[in-house]
Protein backbone atom coordinates (compact mmCIF):
# COMPACT_ATOMS: atom_id res chain seq x y z
CA UNK A 1 0.00 0.00 0.00
CA UNK A 2 0.94 3.59 -0.64
CA UNK A 3 1.62 6.13 1.95
CA UNK A 4 -0.75 8.58 2.70
CA UNK A 5 1.24 11.32 1.04
CA UNK A 6 0.93 9.56 -1.72
CA UNK A 7 -2.63 8.88 -1.83
CA UNK A 8 -3.35 12.70 -1.37
CA UNK A 9 -1.20 13.87 -4.19
CA UNK A 10 -4.15 12.53 -7.08
CA UNK A 11 -6.79 14.50 -4.91
CA UNK A 12 -4.48 17.76 -4.55
CA UNK A 13 -3.99 17.77 -8.06
CA UNK A 14 -7.56 16.98 -8.86
CA UNK A 15 -8.20 20.32 -7.05
CA UNK A 16 -5.51 22.16 -8.21
CA UNK A 17 -7.11 21.85 -11.31
CA UNK A 18 -10.42 22.72 -10.75
CA UNK A 19 -9.25 25.84 -9.21
CA UNK A 20 -7.52 26.62 -12.40
CA UNK A 21 -10.61 25.66 -14.66
CA UNK A 22 -12.38 28.48 -12.01
CA UNK A 23 -9.76 30.89 -12.34
CA UNK A 24 -9.99 30.65 -16.11
CA UNK A 25 -13.77 30.61 -15.91
CA UNK A 26 -13.70 33.87 -13.67
CA UNK A 27 -11.44 35.94 -15.92
CA UNK A 28 -13.38 34.78 -19.28
CA UNK A 29 -16.69 36.00 -17.81
CA UNK A 30 -14.49 39.44 -16.46
CA UNK A 31 -13.22 40.25 -19.88
CA UNK A 32 -16.43 38.84 -21.59
CA UNK A 33 -18.79 41.45 -18.64
CA UNK A 34 -15.51 44.39 -19.93
CA UNK A 35 -16.01 43.95 -23.38
CA UNK A 36 -19.91 43.91 -23.41
CA UNK A 37 -20.00 47.17 -21.28
CA UNK A 38 -18.04 48.66 -23.67
CA UNK A 39 -19.93 47.52 -26.67
CA UNK A 40 -23.20 48.66 -25.30
CA UNK A 41 -21.42 51.82 -24.16
CA UNK A 42 -20.40 52.77 -27.32
CA UNK A 43 -23.44 51.50 -28.64
CA UNK A 44 -25.85 53.80 -26.42
CA UNK A 45 -23.29 56.82 -26.95
CA UNK A 46 -23.06 56.65 -30.15
CA UNK A 47 -26.96 56.68 -31.24
CA UNK A 48 -27.15 59.60 -28.55
CA UNK A 49 -24.47 61.29 -31.06
CA UNK A 50 -26.15 60.48 -34.07
CA UNK A 51 -29.27 59.04 -33.78
CA UNK A 52 -29.61 58.79 -37.73
CA UNK A 53 -26.66 57.67 -38.80
CA UNK A 54 -25.86 60.42 -40.90
CA UNK A 55 -22.10 60.31 -40.57
CA UNK A 56 -22.63 57.06 -42.45
CA UNK A 57 -24.92 57.37 -44.79
CA UNK A 58 -24.48 60.84 -46.17
CA UNK A 59 -21.08 60.42 -47.70
CA UNK A 60 -22.76 57.01 -49.42
CA UNK A 61 -25.80 59.28 -50.75
CA UNK A 62 -23.71 61.64 -52.02
CA UNK A 63 -21.51 59.32 -53.95
CA UNK A 64 -24.52 57.50 -54.69
CA UNK A 65 -24.07 56.48 -58.82
CA UNK A 66 -26.45 58.38 -61.10
CA UNK A 67 -28.60 55.79 -62.74
CA UNK A 68 -28.19 54.81 -66.10
CA UNK A 69 -31.07 55.58 -68.83
CA UNK A 70 -34.36 53.76 -68.14
CA UNK A 71 -33.05 51.89 -64.76
CA UNK A 72 -34.99 51.86 -61.98
CA UNK A 73 -33.89 52.45 -58.70
CA UNK A 74 -34.88 49.82 -55.98
CA UNK A 75 -34.26 50.89 -51.99
CA UNK A 76 -33.06 47.97 -49.47
CA UNK A 77 -34.31 49.56 -46.29
CA UNK A 78 -33.79 48.60 -42.41
CA UNK A 79 -32.01 46.65 -40.21
CA UNK A 80 -29.28 44.53 -40.04
CA UNK A 81 -31.58 42.12 -42.03
CA UNK A 82 -31.24 44.81 -44.70
CA UNK A 83 -27.63 45.41 -43.80
CA UNK A 84 -26.26 42.12 -44.56
CA UNK A 85 -27.92 41.64 -47.84
CA UNK A 86 -25.29 41.90 -50.22
CA UNK A 87 -26.59 43.21 -53.27
CA UNK A 88 -29.25 41.24 -55.40
CA UNK A 89 -29.77 40.65 -58.47
CA UNK A 90 -33.49 40.92 -59.19
CA UNK A 91 -33.01 41.74 -62.88
CA UNK A 92 -31.80 43.52 -65.59
CA UNK A 93 -31.94 47.62 -65.43
CA UNK A 94 -32.72 47.33 -62.30
CA UNK A 95 -29.92 49.57 -59.64
CA UNK A 96 -30.24 48.37 -56.16
CA UNK A 97 -29.29 50.48 -53.10
CA UNK A 98 -28.99 49.27 -49.43
CA UNK A 99 -29.77 51.18 -46.80
CA UNK A 100 -29.59 48.80 -44.02
CA UNK A 101 -28.66 50.06 -40.84
CA UNK A 102 -27.81 47.38 -38.00
CA UNK A 103 -29.60 47.71 -34.40
CA UNK A 104 -32.59 50.34 -36.09
CA UNK A 105 -35.88 50.53 -34.06
CA UNK A 106 -38.62 51.27 -36.48
CA UNK A 107 -38.73 54.54 -34.54
CA UNK A 108 -34.92 54.89 -35.87
CA UNK A 109 -35.82 54.03 -39.10
CA UNK A 110 -38.63 56.67 -39.39
CA UNK A 111 -36.44 58.57 -38.57
CA UNK A 112 -33.95 58.65 -41.32
CA UNK A 113 -36.58 58.24 -43.99
CA UNK A 114 -36.57 60.89 -45.75
CA UNK A 115 -32.91 61.74 -45.98
CA UNK A 116 -31.84 58.12 -46.79
CA UNK A 117 -35.05 57.05 -48.63
CA UNK A 118 -37.08 59.23 -50.39
CA UNK A 119 -34.42 61.67 -50.92
CA UNK A 120 -33.06 59.13 -53.42
CA UNK A 121 -35.74 59.25 -55.47
CA UNK A 122 -36.13 55.59 -55.48
CA UNK A 123 -39.48 53.45 -57.82
CA UNK A 124 -39.38 50.79 -55.11
CA UNK A 125 -38.48 49.94 -51.38
CA UNK A 126 -37.90 46.71 -50.04
CA UNK A 127 -38.66 47.55 -45.64
CA UNK A 128 -37.60 44.84 -43.21
CA UNK A 129 -38.31 46.66 -39.65
CA UNK A 130 -39.49 45.17 -36.39
CA UNK A 131 -37.46 42.11 -34.75
CA UNK A 132 -35.72 45.06 -32.88
CA UNK A 133 -38.93 46.76 -31.43
CA UNK A 134 -40.21 42.95 -30.48
CA UNK A 135 -37.11 41.43 -29.01
CA UNK A 136 -36.83 44.39 -26.35
CA UNK A 137 -40.29 42.87 -24.63
CA UNK A 138 -37.51 40.71 -22.86
CA UNK A 139 -36.45 43.60 -21.14
CA UNK A 140 -39.88 45.75 -20.55
CA UNK A 141 -42.20 42.63 -20.30
CA UNK A 142 -45.01 44.93 -18.66
CA UNK A 143 -44.72 47.72 -22.12
CA UNK A 144 -45.59 44.53 -24.25
CA UNK A 145 -48.33 46.53 -25.44
CA UNK A 146 -46.88 49.52 -25.65
CA UNK A 147 -43.66 48.30 -28.14
CA UNK A 148 -46.47 45.98 -29.95
CA UNK A 149 -48.50 49.01 -30.91
CA UNK A 150 -45.33 51.12 -32.06
CA UNK A 151 -43.78 48.83 -34.05
CA UNK A 152 -47.19 48.15 -36.14
CA UNK A 153 -47.52 52.57 -36.11
CA UNK A 154 -44.14 53.22 -37.20
CA UNK A 155 -44.04 50.91 -39.85
CA UNK A 156 -47.57 52.17 -41.08
CA UNK A 157 -46.19 55.59 -41.12
CA UNK A 158 -42.99 54.52 -43.11
CA UNK A 159 -45.21 52.71 -45.59
CA UNK A 160 -47.61 55.74 -45.26
CA UNK A 161 -44.82 58.30 -46.09
CA UNK A 162 -43.20 56.30 -49.07
CA UNK A 163 -46.61 56.04 -50.52
CA UNK A 164 -47.49 59.72 -50.52
CA UNK A 165 -44.46 60.04 -51.95
CA UNK A 166 -45.42 57.90 -55.15
CA UNK A 167 -42.73 55.67 -54.10
CA UNK A 168 -44.01 51.96 -54.37
CA UNK A 169 -43.02 50.09 -51.07
CA UNK A 170 -43.04 45.85 -50.22
CA UNK A 171 -42.84 45.64 -46.76
CA UNK A 172 -41.43 42.18 -45.74
CA UNK A 173 -42.80 40.01 -43.09
CA UNK A 174 -40.55 40.18 -39.62
CA UNK A 175 -38.43 36.76 -40.12
CA UNK A 176 -39.24 33.97 -37.67
CA UNK A 177 -36.49 33.62 -34.97
CA UNK A 178 -34.05 30.95 -34.51
CA UNK A 179 -32.64 29.22 -31.52
CA UNK A 180 -31.65 31.99 -28.89
CA UNK A 181 -28.29 31.47 -27.24
CA UNK A 182 -27.81 30.95 -23.99
CA UNK A 183 -26.00 34.20 -23.40
CA UNK A 184 -28.86 36.02 -25.01
CA UNK A 185 -31.53 33.89 -22.71
CA UNK A 186 -31.79 36.15 -19.77
CA UNK A 187 -33.29 38.99 -22.03
CA UNK A 188 -35.30 37.00 -24.01
CA UNK A 189 -38.48 36.17 -24.03
CA UNK A 190 -41.29 33.57 -26.02
CA UNK A 191 -43.64 36.58 -26.04
CA UNK A 192 -41.56 38.18 -28.59
CA UNK A 193 -43.04 35.04 -31.16
CA UNK A 194 -46.45 35.84 -30.44
CA UNK A 195 -45.38 39.52 -30.85
CA UNK A 196 -43.73 38.46 -34.32
CA UNK A 197 -46.73 36.36 -35.32
CA UNK A 198 -49.20 39.52 -34.70
CA UNK A 199 -47.61 41.52 -36.29
CA UNK A 200 -47.15 40.37 -40.00
CA UNK A 201 -50.83 39.57 -39.23
CA UNK A 202 -51.78 42.98 -38.97
CA UNK A 203 -49.39 43.70 -41.80
CA UNK A 204 -51.39 42.79 -44.17
CA UNK A 205 -53.80 45.94 -43.33
CA UNK A 206 -51.32 48.22 -44.87
CA UNK A 207 -51.96 46.61 -48.30
CA UNK A 208 -53.44 48.82 -50.58
CA UNK A 209 -52.67 50.22 -54.09
CA UNK A 210 -48.75 50.62 -54.14
CA UNK A 211 -48.11 48.69 -51.06
CA UNK A 212 -47.26 45.06 -50.76
CA UNK A 213 -46.89 42.72 -47.75
CA UNK A 214 -44.84 40.14 -48.61
CA UNK A 215 -44.70 36.66 -46.71
CA UNK A 216 -40.95 35.41 -45.89
CA UNK A 217 -42.32 32.69 -43.30
CA UNK A 218 -43.83 30.77 -45.86
CA UNK A 219 -40.53 29.01 -46.87
CA UNK A 220 -38.14 30.17 -44.15
CA UNK A 221 -40.36 29.19 -41.18
CA UNK A 222 -41.24 25.71 -39.30
CA UNK A 223 -43.16 25.01 -36.19
CA UNK A 224 -42.97 28.72 -36.24
CA UNK A 225 -39.45 29.13 -36.25
CA UNK A 226 -36.43 29.87 -38.41
CA UNK A 227 -35.82 26.82 -40.78
CA UNK A 228 -31.84 25.81 -39.47
CA UNK A 229 -31.25 25.41 -43.01
CA UNK A 230 -31.46 29.20 -43.10
CA UNK A 231 -30.50 30.34 -39.93
CA UNK A 232 -26.74 32.40 -39.23
CA UNK A 233 -27.86 33.21 -35.67
CA UNK A 234 -31.21 33.74 -33.77
CA UNK A 235 -31.72 36.95 -35.65
CA UNK A 236 -29.84 36.77 -38.82
CA UNK A 237 -30.20 34.71 -42.32
CA UNK A 238 -26.70 33.21 -43.90
CA UNK A 239 -26.02 33.30 -47.32
CA UNK A 240 -28.67 30.55 -48.16
CA UNK A 241 -31.33 32.38 -46.65
CA UNK A 242 -30.65 35.38 -48.62
CA UNK A 243 -30.38 33.27 -51.88
CA UNK A 244 -33.96 32.26 -51.72
CA UNK A 245 -35.48 35.67 -50.32
CA UNK A 246 -33.86 36.97 -53.70
CA UNK A 247 -35.57 34.12 -55.97
CA UNK A 248 -38.64 34.29 -54.48
CA UNK A 249 -38.46 37.98 -54.30
CA UNK A 250 -37.25 38.63 -57.94
CA UNK A 251 -40.26 38.49 -59.79
CA UNK A 252 -42.75 40.87 -57.24
CA UNK A 253 -39.94 43.50 -57.84
CA UNK A 254 -40.01 43.22 -61.41
CA UNK A 255 -43.67 43.01 -61.58
CA UNK A 256 -43.91 46.23 -59.46
CA UNK A 257 -41.46 48.50 -61.02
CA UNK A 258 -42.64 47.91 -64.35
CA UNK A 259 -46.52 48.55 -63.20
CA UNK A 260 -47.68 51.90 -64.62
CA UNK A 261 -50.89 51.71 -62.94
CA UNK A 262 -49.31 53.40 -59.31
Amino acid sequence: MGSSVERGQPRRAAIVALLGLVLVFFCGAVLSWREGTRFLSRHYFGLRLDPTHAGYFVPANRELEVRTDGAARVVLFGDSRIQHWAMPSFGENLQVVNRGYGGDTTAEALLRLDRDVIALNPDLVIIEVGINDLKTIGVFPARRDQIYDQTLANTSAIAGRLNQAGIRVIILSIFPVGPVSLMKKSIWSDATLVAIDGVNRELRLLIKEGVTVFDCNSFFSVDGRMDRQYADDAFHINAKGYDILTARLSVLVRKTVNDDAF
